[in-house]
């Protein structure tokens, strides 16, 4: 059926165009980052309220928890368009390696960055275990 498939051919080009999450990763992994990170946001703020308020804090303005968080998780998404945009040929691979991904940050924000970034030398693994 003719008329039921979308366009594929840039107009006077003569080559097939890309679609947009190929065309332009980083701007698709931004999209998808601040996705994400409305629904683990949302996540957040159900189980652990104050959660947000700390986010903010690493700027110096807890109110500005939310705002934060989706800027951090565009800047991720972004990277990970950059980084991996050119992998990412199906949906398959999409979910697989955004999965790892988001994995991946979801240990170092709250067990390394967070903890580090606000001082708190006693959670972050990077402690050091002697005394001088």
């Amino acid at each position: 059926m003719e008329g039921s498939r979308m366009a594929t051919h840039v107009s006077g080009s003569g080559a097939a165009a890309l679609p947009a999450w190929r065309s332009q990763p980083v701007v698709i992994g931004a999209l998808a980052g601040v996705i994400g990170g409305i629904v683990f946001g949302a996540l957040m703020q159900l189980m652990m309220p104050p959660m947000m308020g700390m986010i903010g804090s690493l700027i110096g303005a807890p109110a500005l928890g939310w705002p934060l968080h989706l800027f951090f998780s565009a800047l991720i998404g972004a990277i990970f368009g950059l980084a991996l945009g050119a992998r990412v040929t199906d949906w398959g691979p999409a979910l697989g390696l955004g999965a790892a991904y988001g994995f991946a940050w979801w240990i170092l924000g709250p067990l390394v960055i967070m903890p580090t970034w606000m001082g708190w030398a006693r959670c972050s693994p990077w402690r050091s275990t002697h005394r001088i």
